[in-house]
């Protein structure tokens, strides 16, 4: 998930870039040269006098790149979200009929719908037709062993407003993401810096994601040649602080959610930590009659958060160990690649 997020922030910095670099360019549009001296200060000028002639056109096309550009990465992202999420439960859950319930009832028609799309410019590549039945096939009889049709759950006919992004994830399983992305804290410290609003004030999903409606639809406007009012680069600005935000929630909420899966599918309880050091680095735990070795991922969680760490050093008795044996129940001390919280239970995960 943290490789799709990065991708999207590095689309939304060269957006930054290409803004400031149409501020850069138009800066030249009032440069003044009396006679230019330099074949460098001859090309300013003819740059500046180029600009002038079609200033307000030139306008128009930074704004329908940025409004183009900006919508078709946001669109990019929230599908490999959705691909990523459904090819990572895939590996996760064993057997087909243990899935979501909404993914049992979405994954034949997406599938169905899929094969009608498969030779579309962007659904092509290495899937075919034949891919799409094999994998139907694996789903229905095999069940056991089974392959999605992950890109069957990133299809949309309509441009990702609000609604879309809902009910696309709802097919996967995750009922009112919104509601979810305005739960984490990154985006309640973006919205309330942004707002002005105080802790303690309560996000409302239409007016917190007013910015995602509006790219859709200014989107709408610059694909069917309509005129419409040139967005100031500095709102501009703000709608790629919006979207930084936004998918680093998004990201967060499909992060855990995945955890949830997976410690429900291998995790093993060993009970309450007993103690932290090193800014939660370091956990004391009981090995509850389980091998715990180093390399072993742990997951830690409370009432609120989740979090996953890899042991990296184990100490019994103030002596470092690779294993510790299931003989007895151990307590330990081991060294996590993560922060842990004191009040966190801690699961082992299966391998």
């Amino acid at each position: 998930m943290d490789v799709i997020r990065i991708k999207f922030h590095q689309e939304i910095l060269d957006l930054r870039n290409l803004i400031l670099f149409y501020e850069a360019e138009f800066k030249l549009h009032d440069t003044f040269m009396d006679t230019p001296t330099t074949k460098e200060e001859l090309l300013i000028l003819e740059l500046s006098e180029t600009l002038k002639k079609f200033k307000l056109s030139k306008l128009q096309y930074n704004y329908n790149s940025i409004i183009i550009s900006l919508y078709g990465s946001f669109e990019r992202f929230i599908e490999n979200c959705l691909i990523t999420y459904v090819d990572n439960l895939n590996n996760l859950v064993n057997s087909y009929k243990n899935l979501p319930e909404s993914i049992l009832k979405n994954h034949f028609t997406l599938s169905l719908s899929l094969l009608n799309k498969i030779e579309q410019p962007k659904y092509g590549g290495p899937l075919t037709k034949e891919d799409v039945i094999k994998n139907l096939h694996t789903c229905i009889n095999i069940n056991e062993g089974y392959q999605l049709n992950k890109d069957a759950f990133a299809q949309h006919t309509a441009n990702f407003r609000l609604q879309v992004v809902e009910e696309s994830f709802s097919h996967i399983g995750i009922n009112q993401i919104s509601q979810k992305v305005l739960k984490v804290e990154s985006f309640i410290n973006y919205s309330n810096t942004k707002l002005g609003l105080s802790e303690s004030s309560e996000l409302i999903p239409n007016e917190s994601f007013q910015i995602l409606n509006d790219l859709a639809e200014y989107r709408n406007y610059v694909a069917h040649g309509i005129t419409s009012e040139i967005i100031k680069n500095d709102i501009l600005i703000d709608y790629l602080d919006f979207f930084e935000a936004y998918s680093s929630a998004l990201i967060e909420v499909l992060r855990k959610d995945l955890l949830y899966r997976e410690l429900e599918a291998t995790g093993i309880e060993l009970g309450e930590i007993t103690d932290v050091f090193k800014d939660g680095k370091v956990v004391c735990f009981k090995t509850n009659n389980q091998i715990i070795n180093k390399g072993d991922v742990l997951i830690g969680k409370n009432k609120e958060r989740i979090s996953k760490a890899t042991i990296t050093k184990i100490k019994l008795n103030d002596k470092e160990f690779d294993s510790i044996d299931d003989k007895d129940n151990y307590e330990i001390g081991a060294e996590i690649n993560d922060s842990f919280k004191k009040n966190y239970k801690i699961y082992l995960l299966k391998k």
